[in-house]
């Protein structure tokens, strides 16, 4: 199975080549498939550069959107009230 094709699946077990991974979205996209630990098997040692990679483009612009979105809506006052003791 593809990494395409295991998005939204739930899998509580699988058997995972992460040396074979291109951009670092595929490995966490068949890593956070599997429920346990226990239920993944990493087929064959990996260079650890696979899954440390820059993000794409696109992931980076969207971290940015969100961080935006989060900003917007946990903005605090900074108007302190003026009856309050300080």
């Amino acid at each position: 199975m593809t990494a395409h094709k295991a998005q939204g699946q739930t899998l509580q077990k699988a058997i995972v080549d992460l040396q074979s991974c291109h951009g670092c979205e595929a490995p966490y996209v068949m890593l956070s498939r599997v429920t346990s630990l226990e239920g993944l098997l990493i087929l064959r040692p990996f260079d650890i550069r696979r899954i440390q990679c820059r993000p794409s483009e696109d992931t980076r612009k969207e971290m940015e959107r969100l961080l935006g979105i989060h900003l917007q809506t946990c903005h605090v006052p900074t108007d302190i009230d003026e009856n309050s003791p300080s």
